[in-house]
């Protein structure tokens, strides 16, 4: 796993487990933009993509 991917699901899973979704997004959108290659982005999918709905209210 890339190392900037690591810190960015870490980072992603504290802001949601703060319940601070709104960061948690952010984090995840940047990580996204800045991944160097297809399978950077897949690889946050894969961690990333099943979190999306994280809130009843998100589904």
């Amino acid at each position: 796993m890339h190392r900037a991917n690591q810190a960015a699901i870490r980072n992603v899973q504290r802001a949601i487990a703060a319940r601070d979704f709104t960061t948690a997004l952010s984090i995840a959108r940047a990580a996204y933009r800045a991944a160097p290659d297809d399978a950077a982005r897949a690889e946050l999918l894969l961690f990333l993509g099943p979190r999306a709905a994280s809130t009843p209210n998100d589904q």
